[in-house]
């Protein structure tokens, strides 16, 4: 069998008012870090949200003026109709 009787004991300290001060700072700054990087996250979204509505919007003016310009080469639904 192995000689178990030269490892150390392990610490049974508590955490020192220090010890809990630091890592309660830690975690805030991680939760800061999280809520500051879901904000950007977000308004890289919205920014990307808003490019592509306007992309949109110059593609259906675009159609639309086309339409508009070869409006004239087609009778109206009420001619065909005989309206």
């Amino acid at each position: 069998m192995a000689d178990l009787s030269h490892k150390e004991p392990k610490s049974t300290s508590k955490p020192t008012a220090s010890d809990k001060t630091k890592d309660l700072s830690l975690e805030i700054n991680r939760l800061k870090q999280m809520v500051k990087h879901e904000s950007d996250l977000n308004s890289h979204l919205n920014s990307l949200q808003k490019d592509l509505h306007s992309q949109r919007l110059k593609s259906l003016r675009e159609v639309s003026d086309k339409l508009k310009e070869d409006v004239w080469k087609y009778p109206t639904v009420q001619t065909l109709l005989g309206l």
